[in-house]
């Protein structure tokens, strides 16, 4: 739909003016098919694609506003405005936005700090919590990346897979790995796999 995916610390916004203006300067028939919503240009070669160094990856059937559409984020921790939704995703199909994402708040609202930390938390993310623990800020190596990313990300003939993981350690001794595989550019199946020595945790997927 030309908007910019809800996903961490992000703002509503129409992507389609920007594009418009890249598509001129690099003369690129696919990048101004997206800023007119298909009514000039071509469509992109490429319907399903990793970004590993941000480290998002975008699993998509077609190019029309029908399109089954997933974005992941298996990226690191930012410097600032920091979201708990590490493998969150977002999730659209047949012009309905189906898995979404709280994203930003208004802060010139004035929010309480408390309001601001719910906002921030994993369960409102489409993460996994171990004994209601979200996901939680990491130390200064796991804010950027200069290298591209350690998640599994494969295309075959019928099948755009993407795997990643988090550790809830040291707060939590557990492990969490999440697949996603999209099938025949139809529908999605989603493993989550938790490993660790915790006894009995509560483990919750929050969508």
């Amino acid at each position: 739909n030309g908007m910019l995916p809800l996903l961490n610390d992000t703002n509503e916004e129409d992507l389609a003016p920007a594009a418009a203006r890249l598509a001129k300067f690099f003369a690129r028939p696919d990048v101004l098919f997206t800023a007119t919503r298909g009514r000039e240009g071509s469509p992109p070669d490429q319907t399903s694609v990793a970004f590993p160094y941000s480290g998002y990856y975008v699993m998509r059937s077609d190019w029309t506003r029908d399109a089954r559409y997933l974005m992941i984020d298996g990226g690191p921790w930012g410097t600032t405005h920091q979201h708990g939704d590490k493998l969150s995703f977002v999730l659209s199909a047949y012009g309905v936005d189906f898995l979404t994402d709280p994203a930003n708040t208004l802060y010139a609202n004035n929010e309480p700090d408390a309001l601001i930390s719910i906002l921030n938390a994993g369960f409102l993310h489409n993460t996994i919590t171990v004994d209601a623990v979200d996901e939680f800020m990491k130390g200064p190596e796991d804010l950027a990346t200069t290298v591209p990313l350690v998640n599994r990300w494969e295309i075959g003939a019928r099948h755009v897979l993407f795997e990643g993981a988090y550790d809830f350690a040291p707060l939590k001794a557990v492990r969490w790995r999440r697949r996603v595989l999209f099938v025949d550019q139809a529908y999605w199946i989603l493993q989550d796999v938790l490993t660790g020595s915790e006894t009995q945790p509560t483990i919750e997927q929050n969508f």
